[in-house]
């Protein structure tokens, strides 16, 4: 009995040799915890991890789409950034520039008492072209804001200026002098006075320059992040404009800023370093 109704179930589900391994695979799957494997489409082939792919022979390889061709990448030279040009370079200087010394100037306190305060802003950019022939050019732009606080009376002063000097320059004992005629000069800027409610303002009067000055330059030492070799320029004559002494970098930029209890040197931020 057990036969026959074998006979008939073997002809009713005719079981493929194929068939029988993907069951025993589902079966050890199952018991291991792991997935089946699964046969590659049309030919029952399967692909291990870690091994090539088996050629197809026959009607199998006819019926796979042909591979699309792997281009290679276009060989060139890779980007460059742009190179920007160090202001202590020669490349930075104007044609026929020896030297090229920037300084920015900057002062700001606020200082408060009982009854008042006092506030100084000072923002000035000086430029000193030494020509190789021996002319000489100095630039001094800036602006210098004061204010005093005094119970209820208050004075405030704007001074703006634009000054440009011209002449020769030397090198004598190891320092630099240059005599110098004044090119253009404009200054202005106004005075404020407030006493408790009336107020008053009235333009600033500039004091004179001179025509010409004499301007030497010695050589010193400043704390730039070490030491660093600069110049310290002071006038024999008024020349108006930003205090002195200037204090330049041998070469390149540098910038000066102090205020209440500080005074320090920095490379330079804005303008002045063009």
């Amino acid at each position: 009995m057990r036969a026959a109704r074998s006979a008939i179930v073997g002809r009713l589900l005719p079981v493929h040799p194929s068939h029988v391994l993907h069951v025993v695979g589902v079966v050890i799957g199952v018991v291991i915890g792991c997935a089946p494997p699964s046969p590659a489409a049309g030919s029952g082939a399967q692909t291990v991890p870690g091994e090539e792919p088996a050629q197809m022979t026959g009607d199998d390889a006819k019926a796979q789409p042909p591979s699309p061709p792997v281009l290679a990448a276009e060989a060139g030279p890779a980007p460059q950034p742009e190179r920007v040009p160090s202001e202590s370079s020669s490349e930075a200087r104007p044609p026929g520039v020896e030297h090229h010394l920037r300084l920015e100037r900057v002062r700001s306190y606020n200082r408060h008492r009982l009854d008042g305060a006092d506030n100084e802003q000072l923002e000035a950019t000086l430029a000193l072209d030494l020509a190789a022939d021996g002319t000489a050019e100095l630039t001094d732009v800036g602006e210098h804001r004061r204010s005093h606080l005094d119970g209820d009376s208050h004075r405030g002063t704007t001074r703006r200026w634009r000054a440009a000097w011209s002449g020769r320059w030397r090198p004598e004992n190891g320092a630099l002098l240059l005599d110098l005629s004044r090119a253009s000069y404009t200054c202005g800027g106004d005075e404020r006075l407030r006493i408790g409610t009336n107020s008053e303002t009235k333009p600033h009067t500039c004091p004179p320059t001179a025509e010409k000055v004499e301007l030497s330059c010695q050589p010193t030492t400043v704390d730039r992040d070490g030491p660093l070799a600069a110049w310290s320029c002071s006038a024999q004559g008024d020349m108006g404009g930003a205090p002195r002494p200037w204090v330049f970098a041998r070469e390149g930029c540098l910038r000066l800023s102090d205020g209440i209890g500080r005074r320090g040197y920095r490379d330079c931020l804005g303008s002045a370093q063009r």
